[in-house]
Formats: structure tokens, C-alpha cells, sequence
């Protein structure tokens, strides 16, 4: 075949594989399978874009293969992600959806067997189990008191698991794609705006302002329960992460679970709620509102997740598709960080610069993994260098440990275990923060119907697993039934309880706590959760200069704040109890007992002593803490970066000088979308002459 000229020949070409793309399109049986073709865009870029998606679209896709012709024996890279978790894997994929080539370091393993992701994962009605699954999970035990005694009144406290010399409070966190965020509640409430100004104010950078932050909200979220007629400012409605309401079908379709939402929002002020129609407009009510967001709300919502038609849905996706897409991700799980490489030739440089990071490329290696075994012979130590940057997301224990072990940290600490210290930064591992949480435990008179054909065993095929498979049932919902924003007496500026019901047995973590949730098909939990907690005393510590050991964690609990605090969590209680009064005043049939802390705590001061003991908390932020120029505990600056330290940045829950909001998902989610934001225009003005 003869072409007067090269553009029809190109044409032509086009043509052709305008026409193959048709016929894989049509026969993928699937009406989204790409079939547009950009007339910009090279035609191997279009082959490999589509290719993928077909891949996708028959189920053919391995989801740790890079299906963009990366070279995985690759020793280079733009840049080098440490962690798949709620910063690292959007802040990857983000990068790599501008252009540029970025390796994505793991530790956990992928979850994908033979039938798909793992159940335990997607059903939002198993996040529990899902903390405590061997597959998605690593398992710390922490520190809530130095005072032994102290610390052994928390009923939650092991000093053994199954033979194992341990001691302290069960503490999950995610492993593999996801990290936490492919085993938590999913819930995805906006911080208050004075989260973000206060980052503003510490650091004098205005680009944190809460105005300016909306917008990272706004591109992430991908609202689907404000419907087209009822777009609320400040919203999205294209970005990657899910939001949904899950738990109005759980409240309407259990009249029990009915009656108790009621109660709690006559308890808030509300109007009785005496039908369906005032119950269904509670539930429409957006917590991610705007006017929510200023922090002066009170009142009773149902609880926005992260769930996209009955699915757990986030990073884990964000990740994969963008490696599906074609875009220049490699991901490499079962790869253990050890410590930051730095350029050995530092003639010419004005401080360190990181070059890479080292890293064992073997399964099951750190500790706090339940699977680890006793490695005989370690495997070879791999070295992979950055081009531009390495950015630690491996999140509030993890990123200070492995800044210690790097040499960066404070001197005397670091010199004490042999060392070499690169950098003097003593806020390393400093400011570990969390929120306090306590449940108070009722039971009902009657069991809960709507759950008692469920196993909550993804490896049981009942009747709430098949109606899920059908996108029906409770398994689709996460179990928050209601919530109540609440401000307390000792309220600083914004409201700082959040209390949640959800059925099942909550005393907090331990053990096999994910097996006690359901053990009666009678109980229901009030959960108390304080915000804005005033204690930053906590603190991650190595341990020993072995980077398969987890650190030492000490929350230092009550430290700091403790009246405060203790005062905020007691008038929780008590505002539960007036709901389990309300409840019984409305309630015909059905009755609620408190059964834990019982009726012997009746006093403030016994209140208070069950809060000391048995409280918990699972948002650990604050150990590489952003800060002013003349803070002498700050780690980073506003833009992520390692004071001290060329080509280093750190993006996840360690970076926030104060932890923010209720729950610490989004405000992660958010400073990952704007990191993307801040590395590129650093790099872009690096380029300028």
C-alpha cells in the first residue's frame, strides 16, 4: 500500500487501529472499555492505555505486574515512594500521573488470591476482622503509661499472645496496598478548617490555609450521596475517593437500629423523629458540609465511608488503576525500607542529600507481622536511587524509625546506639499524638434482626454474604448507624466529641477483639471519641539499630491536658446515658442496658478512673511534626521537607503538629493530593535559570 505523504499514512494507521480497538471493545462486554483516540497522542501510548483496560475489563489484570513496560530490576527512578499507605500510595500515583517515573516501595504483601482482592478487605462490615487479618495486617503493642501499675488496670493490657513475651495495648495497622486505609472503618469526615489554619499559623504559609485546603478535598472526592440537584459547595464529584452514606439502609432496614438513631437525635435537640420520612432526612444531612467544617455544629449525621457500591474503595484502588492505566508507577510489595542512602561525595553540597534508600526484597520480614519468622539468612540488601527525591510515607511509627535509622534524629539517642548521626533532629519520633476513645457497651432485649444471619466470616458463604454479593444487606455498611457531633464544657474552639452506635461488643483493641464484636447479637456500642486532644508527650523510640524490630511506642497518656481531656470524655458518658434514657422512654417493645462501665461507675471520679484505665486510640500522628524556622523540634518545613536534608520529604499522619479532626483519614488523603502539588512547582522552579 502506497501513501502520497507520511500524515496519511499515519492517518491510515489510525484508522486501523481505530477499527481493532472497536472489536476489543466490543468484545470485552463492557460499554466503559476506552475507545477514544487522542489525535496528539503517540500511537504506543493508545496501544498500551487500552491494552491495559481490556486487560482489566476480562479480569486478566496481575495486579503486581506493570502492565506500562517498567523495568522492575530497575535501579533508578524519579522518584522513590517508602509506603503504600493513606499518604504514600496517592501521593505516587498522583506523581506518576504527571509524568513521572516513580517507584512505590511496600513492605506488606499484595492481597490478591485467585478469586480476586480479598473478601475480608472489600466487605466494609468486616473492618474489623480485617485489623486483625494476618494478610492485610501488622500487629504493634504499645505503651499507655510508664507506671506499670498504672498501665495494667487497662483490662485490654497482654503481656503474652499465644506464647509470645509481649507487653501492652494491641495497636493494628494496615500492610500491602492501602496500608491502614485497606483496614479501617473507612470513614471519611473533613477536619475542621482550624486544623489547617493552625498548620498556616505555625509555619507562616498561608498555602495551608482551610480555604485553600477545600480544594485538595474537592479533587479527591468522588461524592455519590449529594445527588445532582443538591451539588453542596466544597464538594467533588470526580476525584478517586469514593464517599457514600452506607448506613442509612442499616438504620432503615433494622426498626430496632431505627429506634435507637432516633433516640440519639432527640438526644441532640431534635425533633422526634416519628416516621420514615424525618428519619431518611437525617440521614441526607452532610457531615462534609462547609458550615460543618467551622467547627460550631452540633447535632446527630449518619457517617460518610469510603465504600463505593457496597466495596471498600481508596488508595488500594487509586494505586492499582493507575498502574493499569499505563501511567510510569512501579510497585514493588514485600519490599522492607531499611534506612535512607545519602550521596557520598559531599564536595559541592551544602547539607546532605538523600540518593536513594536500601531495602530487603523478601516477605514477611518485620516483626509486627504476625507471619514474620526467624530469618537465618537475610536476604540481599538492594539499593535503588532517586533522581530527584525520596519521600517517606510509611507512616507514625514506621517514617520515625527509619529517619533514626538513617542517622537522622536526636544525637545523644542515636550516638548511644552506635549511630552515625547525618542529621541533629531531635523532634524525630517526638510530639506522638492520638485521640482518646472509650465505648460504653449496652445490651438490647431483643436480638438485632438484621444481623442475625451474619457469620462476619468472609470464608462463611451465609446469607449476609450473598446478599452482599447482590449489593443488599449489612455487610455493606461499615456498622456506624448514627453519629452525634457534641461540644463539651472544656471546648477550646471547635466541637471535640464525636460519639458513634454501631451493634456489637467495642471495648477497644486486644486480641481477638475482631472475634468478641458479635458474639451476642444483642449488644450495641456508644463509642466516645475526643478530638483536638491537648496531650503530645507520646513518643516512637528505636529499640535497637535492627530494622526488622519494631520501635518502642510510649503514648504517654494524659500527660499533658489530663482535667481537660478527662473532663471532655466524662461529659461523653454521661451524654450517652441521657441517649440509652431516651431510648428506653421511646422505645415500646425494646429496651437498652448499659452492661460496660455498668452501673458501679456512676461518679465523676469513678468516670474519670474508667477513662484513665480503659481508653484507647487508633489515629497515632504527630512524630516528624511540620514547624517554624525557629522551632528546634520542627522536622519538616510547610513543604515536606527533611530540615537539613536535600531531596528527602516526608508525607503522612507523622507531619501534622497537631492531630486534626475527628479521623485522620481525609486530612492524609488531602496533604498527599497537596504534596503532589508541592514537589512538582519545587522541581519545576529548580529547572528555571
Amino acid at each position: 500500500m502506497c501513501f502520497a505523504n507520511k500524515q496519511d499514512k499515519k492517518s491510515a494507521m489510525r484508522f486501523l487501529l481505530l477499527f481493532f480497538l472497536i472489536f476489543l471493545a466490543a468484545c470485552s462486554n463492557d460499554s466503559s472499555a476506552p475507545i477514544a483516540i487522542d489525535e496528539d497522542k503517540p500511537l504506543w501510548d493508545i496501544v498500551k492505555e487500552f491494552v491495559a483496560g481490556v486487560v482489566t475489563n476480562f479480569g486478566l489484570a496481575s495486579t503486581d505486574t506493570c502492565l506500562n513496560s517498567c523495568d522492575d530490576e530497575r535501579d533508578s527512578f524519579d522518584f522513590i515512594v517508602v509506603g503504600a499507605g493513606a499518604g504514600g500510595g496517592p501521593l505516587a500515583a498522583n506523581l506518576a500521573r504527571k509524568g513521572y517515573e516513580v517507584l512505590l516501595l511496600e513492605a506488606g504483601a499484595e492481597i490478591n488470591d485467585s478469586r480476586g482482592p480479598n473478601l475480608t478487605y472489600q466487605v466494609p462490615a468486616l473492618h474489623a476482622k480485617a485489623s486483625e487479618d494476618t494478610d492485610l495486617s501488622w500487629r504493634y503493642f504499645v505503651s499507655h503509661y510508664q507506671d506499670h501499675q498504672q498501665a495494667i488496670r487497662d483490662s485490654k493490657f497482654v503481656s503474652s499472645v499465644a506464647g509470645e513475651s509481649t507487653r501492652g495495648i494491641f495497636y493494628p495497622r494496615g500492610a500491602g496496598v492501602g496500608g491502614s486505609a485497606s483496614v479501617n472503618a473507612m470513614v471519611t469526615v473533613y477536619p475542621h478548617n482550624s486544623d489547617w489554619d493552625y498548620i498556616a499559623d505555625v509555619t507562616g504559609d498561608d498555602s495551608w490555609r482551610a480555604e485553600k485546603m477545600r480544594d485538595y478535598f474537592k479533587r479527591l472526592e468522588r461524592n455519590t450521596y449529594l445527588n445532582i440537584f443538591n451539588k453542596g459547595p466544597g464538594h467533588g464529584f470526580e476525584g478517586w475517593l469514593t464517599t457514600s452514606l452506607p448506613g442509612i439502609g442499616v438504620a432503615l432496614e433494622d426498626l430496632q437500629l431505627s429506634w435507637i438513631a432516633k433516640a440519639a437525635a432527640y438526644s441532640m435537640g431534635e425533633t422526634p423523629l416519628d416516621d420514615f420520612n424525618e428519619l431518611l432526612n437525617l440521614a441526607i444531612r452532610d457531615l462534609n458540609a462547609l458550615e460543618v467544617a467551622q467547627g460550631q455544629i452540633q447535632g446527630a449525621f449518619m457517617v460518610p465511608g469510603a465504600i463505593d457500591k457496597g466495596r471498600r474503595y481508596g488508595v488500594r484502588e487509586y494505586v492499582l488503576s493507575t498502574i493499569e492505566a499505563g501511567y510510569p508507577l512501579t510497585l514493588r510489595t514485600e519490599s522492607l525500607v531499611t534506612a535512607v542512602v545519602f550521596v557520598e561525595e559531599t564536595e559541592g553540597l551544602e547539607q546532605p542529600r538523600a540518593l536513594g534508600v536500601r531495602y530487603l526484597a523478601a516477605a514477611n520480614l518485620y516483626r509486627a507481622d504476625r507471619q514474620a519468622q526467624t530469618v537465618l539468612t537475610m536476604p540481599t540488601e538492594q539499593i535503588v536511587e532517586a533522581k530527584h527525591e525520596v519521600i517517606l510515607s510509611a507512616g507514625a511509627f514506621n517514617t520515625p524509625q527509619l529517619l533514626m535509622l538513617s542517622g537522622i534524629g536526636p544525637q545523644a539517642a542515636l550516638q548511644t546506639l552506635g549511630i552515625d548521626v547525618v542529621k541533629h533532629l531531635p523532634g524525630v519520633g517526638q510530639n506522638l499524638q492520638d485521640r482518646y476513645e472509650v465505648g460504653v457497651v449496652t445490651e438490647l432485649s431483643q436480638d438485632l434482626a438484621l444481623i442475625q444471619a451474619c457469620s462476619f466470616d468472609a470464608n462463611t458463604q451465609d446469607a449476609c454474604l450473598e446478599a452482599w454479593q447482590d449489593q443488599t444487606g449489612p455487610y455493606r455498611s461499615n456498622g456506624a448507624v448514627v453519629s452525634a457531633i457534641h461540644r463539651s464544657s472544656v471546648a477550646e474552639n471547635d466541637t471535640d466529641l464525636f460519639i458513634f452506635g454501631l451493634p456489637g461488643d467495642f471495648r477497644g483493641y486486644f486480641p481477638g477483639y475482631s472475634q468478641r464484636l458479635f458474639e451476642q447479637r444483642n449488644t450495641f456500642t456508644w463509642t466516645i471519641l475526643k478530638a483536638h486532644t491537648r496531650n503530645r508527650a507520646g513518643s516512637v523510640r528505636l529499640a535497637s539499630t535492627d530494622p526488622l524490630e519494631p520501635p518502642l511506642i510510649d503514648f504517654a497518656y494524659f500527660e499533658q491536658g489530663a482535667e481537660l481531656d478527662l473532663q471532655a470524655m466524662i461529659e461523653g458518658v454521661q451524654w450517652v446515658r441521657e441517649v440509652i434514657v431516651q431510648a428506653n422512654a421511646l422505645g415500646n417493645r425494646w429496651e437498652m442496658v448499659e452492661v460496660w462501665p455498668g452501673a458501679a461507675i456512676q461518679s465523676r471520679e469513678d468516670i474519670k478512673q474508667w477513662v484513665r484505665d480503659e481508653a484507647w486510640g487508633h489515629h497515632a500522628a504527630g512524630t516528624a511534626a511540620m514547624g517554624s524556622d525557629d522551632d528546634p523540634m520542627a522536622v519538616l518545613d510547610s513543604r515536606f521537607r527533611v530540615r537539613g536534608i536535600d531531596g528527602l520529604r516526608v508525607v503522612d499522619a507523622s507531619v501534622f503538629p497537631r492531630i486534626p479532626g475527628f479521623f485522620i483519614a481525609v486530612p492524609i488523603y488531602m496533604i498527599s493530593e497537596k504534596a503532589a502539588d508541592v514537589i512538582v512547582e519545587d522541581l519545576e522552579r529548580e529547572k528555571q535559570p
